[in-house]
């Protein structure tokens, strides 16, 4: 396994979390603001 595919993967996983996460949150809030 190369170990260079293996960091981007890692880094594209963790941006990846950070925007569904941070999806999740607005919507929670635009959940509990607007619903």
């Amino acid at each position: 396994m190369n170990k260079h595919v293996a960091k981007t993967d890692f880094y594209l996983y963790i941006f990846i979390c950070k925007i569904l996460n941070k999806a999740l949150i607005n919507h929670i809030v635009n959940f509990f603001t607007f619903g």
